[in-house]
């Protein structure tokens, strides 16, 4: 998410330290209290593993710790940052498995405290993929590359955002838990560095908190951080619900990969004379927004023609809900907890024997596969585009709604005429109420020339016992897996 401005307060006596890329220890431990408040509340959905073990106040000092953990070593913001919460969170579950097994409350305590940083650490990764595009838009670039005033600046602002994040209450005590052994097992960073980050980091926030509580922030700032903070919460609960959405995007940049980025940071400066344009830090998510779906070489010529004036291609856009809040009627009415985005696992089986390699799925509405030939030198790469009905936050019960599903060919390259193509629908389910709903659904032909499809169908929802969950599903489908955008709603009464 780009974040619109930035107002900056200079003369900080926030300093930088080697540890870390410039992110606020002590805004990660403010950020990680809010959702581990929105989590005992129920506002925030969290895993069954997750959310017994927070009773433990030394559970969620480790959530705290994996929230800042990441900060301890330079690597784990870049390239594979997916694979390692994911290894965290396979280590922990086993090591209480074999805790279980043996039948020790100490290990098994251990365990709980492993699997709470383990989620911890996804804490992070939601926070600094929403906070720090903003700021690479005003100090122009990210961390890595920027001069030390620019990172001193990147540094303000963090300093900055953590005071937002207080909401005028005291700031919280910075007192995370980091399991050393656990965070040297599953990382390789030796345990003497994991202390010598440890030291820093905790040096690190009290300067923060200094800044954060004498500096404050201009209330210009506010929209800009509130859309921030919003971002990182959302994601923060799609994260934890379903670790494998947060996929290996670089943590300075957004939502890009590194290697993305650092080719379309090259390609930049090569249509640029050999330097990168002035508003470069605000411009290149918005490119990538742009280009979402195409694969990375016509991405990087889709974008660099857009620096020399070029148009974007045209796309099929879904727009994120904005309608207001309506009032829940006596009787009650299904409300929008949570939103989002999975996968299907791939089929290893189907790609072996059909040469299909998807290379790409989004949560925006787009899909992508290549395809092998019989002829081994016929490949056919397919590209979709979906849109759908965005549903209203409150659903009343008995009010029927109109649903479209709308699907779209995004430059698939067929011209061997195969019988390829890509399909989508929207649906719900509501277990309580044993009832399910098949709603609209479309697809395309490449072999017939059906390049596009639309469909309308109403729906209207019924009442269920309070505290009822329904789901409300966009799902669409090329090559080997389908990909769901899925909207969790709740019965709740006036």
């Amino acid at each position: 998410m780009i974040i619109d401005r930035f107002v900056l307060v200079f003369g900080s006596c926030l300093v930088l330290n080697s540890v870390g890329m410039g992110s606020g220890p002590l805004g990660h431990v403010v950020m990680a209290r809010h959702v581990l408040e929105q989590i005992q509340s129920g506002a925030i959905t969290a895993p069954a593993e997750l959310k017994a073990i927070l009773k433990d106040p030394d559970a969620a000092r480790a959530y705290c710790g994996g929230a800042v953990g990441p900060d301890l070593d330079d690597d784990t913001h870049y390239k594979r940052t997916s694979e390692l919460p994911a290894r965290m969170l396979a280590t922990a579950r086993k090591d209480l498995a074999s805790a279980q097994k043996a039948k020790s409350p100490a290990r098994i305590k251990a365990a709980n405290l492993e699997i709470a940083f383990s989620y911890g650490w996804l804490n992070h990764c939601a926070a600094d993929l929403s906070i720090h595009p903003g700021i690479n838009a005003v100090t122009g670039d990210t961390f890595r590359y920027n001069s030390l005033a620019g990172q001193a600046q990147h540094a303000q602002i963090e300093g900055q955002y953590t005071a937002f994040l207080s909401h005028g209450k005291p700031l919280p005590a910075y007192d995370p838990m980091i399991p050393a052994e656990f965070v040297h097992r599953t990382t390789s960073i030796s345990l003497a560095d994991i202390d010598a980050g440890a030291k820093g980091l905790a040096s690190k926030a009290g300067y923060e908190r200094t800044y954060a509580e004498t500096a404050g922030y201009p209330q210009d700032m506010s929209k800009a951080f509130k859309a921030a903070e919003d971002a990182a919460m959302s994601d923060n609960g799609a994260f934890i619900r379903n670790p494998v959405v947060f996929k290996d995007w670089d943590l300075d940049c957004g939502k890009i990969s590194t290697a993305e980025f650092e080719t379309l940071r090259e390609a930049t400066m090569r249509a640029n004379g050999g330097k990168l344009p002035a508003n470069w830090g605000a411009m290149y998510l918005s490119w990538d927004a742009r280009t979402n779906g195409l694969v990375l070489d016509k991405k990087i010529k889709v974008m660099t023609g857009i620096l020399g004036g070029a148009g974007a291609p045209p796309r099929v856009v879904v727009q994120k809900p904005n309608v207001p809040k309506t009032a829940i009627p006596k009787g009650g009415a299904w409300v929008l907890q949570s939103t989002s985005f999975t996968t299907q696992k791939v089929d290893v089986g189907f790609v072996e024997k059909n040469k299909v390699a998807e290379t790409g799925s989004d949560g925006m509405g787009s899909q992508q596969s290549t395809f092998g030939h019989p002829d081994p030198s016929i490949f056919v790469t397919v590209r979709i585009k979906v849109a759908w009905t965005q549903p209203e936050r409150t659903l009343i019960p008995g009010k029927t709604y109109r649903m479209r599903f709308a699907i779209l060919d995004a430059g698939s390259d067929d011209p061997h005429g195969l019988f390829l193509g890509g399909n989508g629908s929207l649906g719900s389910n509501c277990p309580a109420l044993g009832d399910v709903w098949y709603g609209p659904h479309a697809s395309i032909d490449l072999k017939n020339k059906v390049l596009q499809g639309e469909q309308i169908a109403d729906w209207t929802p019924r009442s269920a016992p309070v505290g009822s969950e329904m789901v409300l599903t966009a799902t669409w489908t090329v090559g080997m897996r389908g990909a769901y955008f899925t909207y969790l709603y709740k019965f709740v009464e006036k």
